[in-house]
């Protein structure tokens, strides 16, 4: 997992987006508590921040809809945390001391 709830995190491109996704990149959002499981893509509520709205669509062909609070994937949510990233979920624990004791 990318996100921990209270994390302020970007929207990011994924290999597999919808054109409707794609309004969304960039988008800086406070991350909330979990919100579902979509065929095994683990999601997050989200709140957009400084008045910026979503674009989310009920099917591809809908007229989007603009919210400030939906779910979001993890996959496509990078959280800003003044660290520099590394996608962690693919590391082991070695990996990790290796890095850290450089």
């Amino acid at each position: 997992m990318n996100c921990r709830p209270g994390d302020l995190a970007i929207i990011i491109p994924c290999p597999d987006d919808k054109p409707c996704d794609l309004e969304n990149i960039g988008l800086i959002v406070e991350v909330g508590q979990k919100a579902f499981l979509a065929d095994m893509d683990p999601h997050w509520w989200c709140k957009a921040i400084g008045g910026a709205k979503a674009a989310c669509r009920v099917s591809e062909n809908d007229p989007p809809i603009y919210l400030s609070e939906f779910a979001f994937p993890d996959r496509a949510l990078r959280p800003i945390r003044g660290e520099p990233h590394a996608d962690r979920s693919t590391e082991t624990t070695e990996t990790r001391r290796t890095e850290e004791a450089c």
